[in-house]
């Protein structure tokens, strides 16, 4: 039987309709509604991700900010709690021989009485840092009680007289600026202390990412500043403690904003004019810290 070829065409043309049909597209609503899905779960785990993100950052700052106050401010600690023994007397004021806070020459020992080591005494504002107040300085002085090491890590031996000079030193660069708590030691066994001039050596890092360092003393009337106490007349009141006020930053750059005008001793820290503060977690450290050689009276 022969078949025509009007009839292979028709039957072609039929399958070809059909198959057609079978392979119909999405419509314009079906593709609007997909799109609109796929950018909600895009948004979703964005979100997720951005989420994770902050998170991560913000506790890798965090604990940056914790290492630092564990490891390098209870050193400090440790060391200031040292600070007058041995001195002339338990009674440590401005005039107090080899007393525990070198604030005036009468205070320092005597390879550190010339002129020109004053700038290496206890100083208010003496640091620029981050913030338009500058920081402080503290500068202590004790007899070792055994052989140890100093805030540089030089071997002390015992009945050595260490003094030890802690201001804000400066780690970053004009591009990036950064700052961290430094201790310059002076011993026998380390005579390189203010470098012999007016200019201060520079000290090893022992808190590091530190913006702000500030000092109170605690006398027997509360606390002071220390261009307050200099301005008292004649030795001044006794000497019990030091508060330090220190700003510890994170390292790490955080998405989530942060407080970039902490409040130290009761003052809102403005940033020092052409620096750009990043988001980072800071943290306010205020410890008061008795110093265990000063006393009112002889036990």
């Amino acid at each position: 039987m022969r078949i025509s070829y009007q009839t292979v065409k028709a039957h072609h043309a039929s399958e070809v309709s059909r198959y057609m049909q079978q392979q119909q597209g999405f419509t314009l609503i079906e593709l609007m509604i997909s799109l609109i899905l796929g950018l909600l779960i895009a948004a979703a785990a964005f979100q997720v991700f951005y989420i994770s993100q902050r998170t991560s950052t913000t506790q890798s700052s965090a604990s940056e900010v914790q290492d630092s106050a564990v490891f390098g401010i209870q050193a400090v600690e440790y060391d200031i709690r040292l600070a007058n023994l041995k001195a002339a007397s338990h009674e440590l004021n401005k005039k107090t021989g080899n007393g525990g806070i070198i604030l005036t020459v009468d205070n320092a020992p005597t390879a550190l009485q010339a002129a020109s080591y004053a700038s290496s005494y206890t100083k208010q504002g003496v640091d620029e840092g981050y913030y338009s107040t500058n920081a402080d300085q503290l500068t202590i002085q004790f007899v070792a009680p055994q052989n140890m090491s100093d805030c540089e890590g030089a071997n002390v031996t015992a009945g050595d007289r260490i003094v030890q000079r802690y201001f804000l030193k400066s780690t970053g660069t004009t591009e990036k600026p950064s700052y961290a708590l430094a201790c310059d030691a002076y011993h026998p066994n380390d005579l390189a202390f203010g470098t012999g001039t007016s200019t201060p050596d520079s000290g090893e890092v022992i808190v590091p990412n530190v913006e702000q360092f500030r000092v109170m003393l605690l006398t027997e009337n509360g606390y002071r500043t220390i261009n307050g106490y200099n301005a008292l007349p004649g030795d001044g009141e006794l000497i019990y403690g030091v508060k330090l006020g220190l700003v510890l930053a994170g390292d790490t750059p955080t998405i989530q904003a942060q407080n970039n005008t902490p409040t130290l001793f009761g003052e809102n820290l403005a940033k020092r004019n052409g620096l750009t503060k990043v988001n980072t977690v800071r943290r306010i450290y205020e410890p008061t810290i008795l110093l265990r050689n000063a006393r009112y009276e002889s036990l």
